[in-house]
C-alpha cells in the first residue's frame, strides 16, 4: 500500500510540474464579443467617370469578433540575440461577416517589451521586407494585464482597403498539451523522483 501510495504521490508531483510549465507558456482566452470588433475601411480614392460623376465612397463596415485565442510566449535566438516574442494563434474566431471581405484573423508574431508587445517581430531585425512593404504588412501592439489580453492589429487586404480589429480577451485556462521541449525538460525530474521512491523502498543493513 505505501508504494502505491509513493508512486501516486510521484505522479502528482510530474503533473504539478507538468500544469506550472505549461501555464507559464502558453494560455487559452475567451474573446469578448462586446468589446471585440473588427472594421473593414475601403478605399478613399474616388474615380469620376468621363461625365465627372462621382460616386460616393462606401462606408466602413464593423463586425463582432469572437471565439478562442492561443498565446504562446516564447524566447528566440535571432542574428545573435536573445528576444522574446509571444505568438498568438487563432483557435475557432468567428468574425461574424467579415470573411465575406477576405478577412482573416492572423497568427500574431510580437515583439516583447517592457510596456507590453509589438509586431511584426521580425521588422525589428529586417531591413527589406518591412521597410518596402509597408502598405502589406500587418502591424500590431497589445498587453496582458493580469488575466486580460487586449490586442489591436491593421491588417491590409490591398495596397488601398484594409482592416483594423480590436480585442479583448479573457483567460480561462491552459494550453491542455505541453510542448514536447517542455516534457523533455521536466523528464530528469521524474527520473528522480522514481529513484528516490525506489532508494526509500531498499532493506537497511541492521546494526552489528
Amino acid at each position: 500500500m505505501k508504494l502505491v501510495f509513493r508512486q501516486l504521490r510521484s505522479l502528482l508531483a510530474l503533473v504539478v510540474m507538468l500544469t506550472a510549465s505549461v501555464n507559464a507558456h502558453a494560455l487559452l482566452f475567451n474573446i469578448d464579443p462586446s468589446r471585440s470588433s473588427v472594421t473593414f475601411v475601403p478605399s478613399d480614392i474616388l474615380i469620376c467617370d468621363v461625365n465627372g460623376e462621382c460616386p460616393e465612397l462606401p462606408s466602413p463596415q464593423t463586425f463582432s469578433l469572437s471565439g478562442t485565442l492561443d498565446y504562446q510566449w516564447r524566447r528566440w535566438e535571432i542574428q545573435g540575440a536573445w528576444v522574446e516574442t509571444v505568438v498568438i494563434t487563432p483557435v475557432n474566431v468567428d468574425s461574424n461577416g467579415a470573411e465575406l471581405l477576405d478577412f482573416l484573423f492572423p497568427l500574431v508574431s510580437a515583439y516583447v517589451d517592457p510596456d507590453g508587445f509589438s509586431g511584426p517581430h521580425f521588422c525589428r531585425f529586417s531591413t527589406g521586407y518591412c521597410a518596402t512593404n509597408p502598405f502589406l504588412t500587418s502591424t500590431y501592439i497589445g498587453f496582458l494585464d493580469g488575466d486580460t489580453l487586449r490586442l489591436e492589429g491593421k491588417e491590409p487586404l490591398n495596397y488601398y482597403e484594409f482592416f483594423r480589429f480590436s480585442v479583448v480577451a479573457q483567460a480561462v485556462g491552459i494550453n491542455s498539451v505541453p510542448a514536447p521541449g517542455t516534457l523533455f525538460c521536466l523528464l530528469p525530474g521524474f527520473v528522480a523522483l522514481m529513484v528516490m521512491g525506489r532508494r526509500q523502498r531498499l532493506p537497511t543493513a541492521g546494526l552489528a
